[in-house]
């Protein structure tokens, strides 16, 4: 029982990032299953910015790949081949770069600069 709860939250994991980058829900009634509608989209790479919300302005094509590959691992419909929650995170951290860019230290700078005066 306790393993097909954490093999549900690893799905549900998948989901939420699903969600995250498409800024869509997991079921709508134009579209239906949110999971169904990004299937095409996942692992393709040549299609693959079509899944991310417009919102979403500065993203790096590398960076999707890693978070399709990880979505695709988790709502894999055989548990077994779905990764560990330690695992996703070893994937994200260490395929993903969070450092900010230099671009956006600058106007966070000046931003903060504006806020203090």
């Amino acid at each position: 029982m306790y393993h097909l709860d954490i093999q549900g939250n690893i799905h549900a994991f998948g989901i939420l990032l699903l969600e995250i980058i498409s800024g869509k829900p997991p079921f709508c009634k134009d579209k239906g299953c949110l999971i169904d509608w990004a299937k095409d989209y996942l692992e393709l790479p040549e299609v693959m910015s079509h899944i991310v919300d417009l919102e979403l302005k500065h993203f790096s094509n590398d960076d999707l790949k890693v978070i399709c590959e990880v979505i695709c691992l988790c709502i894999h419909p055989d548990f077994s081949k779905q990764p560990s929650m330690k695992e996703i995170s070893l994937m994200l951290e260490s395929r993903i770069d969070t450092s900010l860019s230099i671009e956006l230290k600058t106007s966070l700078a000046w931003a903060e600069l504006a806020l203090s005066s």
